[in-house]
């Protein structure tokens, strides 16, 4: 495509070298990221498997998102990005590592007690179901009150 387009031939051992220069410029600028992020009073964390190299690591806040690719799914990993001190809200679903991040306060993200809600309601006797019916409307009345504001 670049041959064709503009000209420039290159190989694939150029294009791994071009890319390993520009991501150690680039380390000082995603090391500042981070850092802001351990910073910010509230933040969501999620993780997803990567067909290649592991997990990919989303933490967000308000203000900025910062991505990580890592091997594992356990709180080593976690804390290569979120401080194992962090004190801020920690939204996040389900996921048994975050609980050691001892000094956030957590919360967990509405969509994930939503679809458990759901899965409770599919699974229940007729009786049963009311509970989970019940926790599922009141957080989505709450998701529609937010969505107003």
């Amino acid at each position: 495509m670049l041959e064709k387009g503009v000209g420039l031939s290159v190989t694939r051992g150029g294009l791994c070298q071009a890319l390993s220069r520009l991501g150690a410029r680039c380390e000082p600028t995603y090391a500042h990221l981070v850092e802001s992020l351990q910073q910010e009073p509230s933040v969501i964390a999620d993780e997803t498997g990567w067909k290649v190299g592991g997990w990919l690591w989303a933490f967000a806040s308000d203000q900025l998102t910062v991505y990580a690719i890592l091997n594992g799914r356990g709180y080593e990993e976690a804390t290569k990005i979120l401080n194992p001190d962090f004190d801020g809200f920690l939204v996040r679903d389900g996921l048994v590592v975050y609980l050691r991040f001892e000094a956030a306060i957590h919360q967990s993200c509405q969509a994930h007690l939503i679809r458990r809600c759901s899965e409770m309601e599919k699974s229940a006797s007729s009786g049963g179901a009311l509970f989970p019916v019940a926790v599922k409307g009141i957080l989505q009345a709450g998701l529609d009150l937010w969505a107003r504001l």
